[in-house]
């Protein structure tokens, strides 16, 4: 190489490096605008989130209140069940089953034989097998 393209070289050095700059100078701007955009995206993310989490939690308690009303309605329903005159002991032995009796309690409280119990007792396992079946 002789003198005169090292001394061309030298002058273009300063234009070579301003174009640097000014590629890294737009590359930094567009980088900057692009994170601007997600920072955007992202509060706007996290704004949909809080609203959901809030109807989730609306969501949660009231069924959290159905599901203490049902239990009340059905203890009260078995109450009922068991206090009504006249019905015998059948009701009586379904609601002790129902609420997880064994054969000897239902015997013991209920007027009934061990046959009439073992045949609630079946008739409700049933019942209970194809309702489970339904859902």
């Amino acid at each position: 190489m002789n003198f005169t393209n090292i001394e061309l070289l030298y002058n273009l050095l300063p234009l070579f490096l301003c174009g640097v700059v000014t590629i890294l100078i737009v590359s930094t701007m567009r980088l900057r605008q692009q994170t601007h955009v997600q920072h955007k995206k992202i509060n706007q993310l996290n704004e949909e989130l809080s609203a959901l989490l809030s109807c989730s939690r609306g969501i949660s308690e009231k069924l959290h209140s159905h599901q203490y009303q049902f239990q009340n309605m059905t203890e009260r329903q078995d109450k009922l069940e068991i206090a009504e005159p006249g019905n015998g002991g059948y009701k009586q032995a379904i609601a002790l089953f129902n609420r997880g009796a064994s054969e000897d309690e239902m015997l013991s409280t209920c007027d009934l034989s061990r046959g009439e119990i073992n045949l609630i007792t079946h008739l409700q396992k049933a019942k209970s097998k194809n309702q489970s079946q339904r859902l």
